[in-house]
């Protein structure tokens, strides 16, 4: 501390490690959906302590940065629903988890309670059609292939070009 003017002009460092509050693991498109469709106009924070997740995330669901494929159409199985339900729970209390022993089962009624308006249909899933529509190709479409080999030359070029 500065004796002068009675400034405390050391910096307090800030606590390190994980958000306290927050479940890893890979979130399901149901919850996501929750989140999207169902959270209405609640804050960004009020929402993230309600799915054990971040505001960030949260925003990023809102805003379409991620989870694209996730739309106001897309239904669920009920099998698919129970998965989200299970993954859930299991993020929540998993070893690097980092929600209180205390709030854990509170949340994860309000997740099941949440994924219980999640819309769901008999039949097949969708999920894996609308994901795989929404993938962007990776590596070369076979017209920029074509391309590429086209300007590349024959073996005997290459040949001529490593002798001279």
């Amino acid at each position: 501390m500065s004796e002068e003017n009675g400034n405390n002009t050391e910096a307090t460092p800030a606590p390190s490690g994980p958000a306290a509050g927050i479940a890893r693991g890979r979130m399901h498109a149901a919850l996501v959906y929750a989140i999207k469709f169902q959270s209405g106009e609640a804050k960004d924070g009020e929402v993230a302590r309600k799915f054990a997740t971040t505001p960030g995330k949260v925003n990023d669901i809102r805003k379409d940065r991620n989870f694209k494929y996730v739309t106001e159409e897309l239904s669920f199985t009920a099998d698919e629903v129970q998965e989200a339900v299970d993954r859930f729970t299991a993020s929540v209390n998993a070893e690097n988890s980092t929600v209180a022993e205390d709030d854990r089962e509170e949340l994860i009624e309000n997740a099941t309670a949440a994924l219980g308006g999640v819309p769901t249909h008999e039949g097949d899933s969708q999920l894996a059609g609308v994901r795989k529509a929404d993938r962007k190709p990776r590596g070369k479409t076979a017209e920029e292939a074509e391309e590429s080999d086209e300007g590349a030359g024959d073996e005997s070029d290459l040949d001529a070009m490593l002798e001279g």
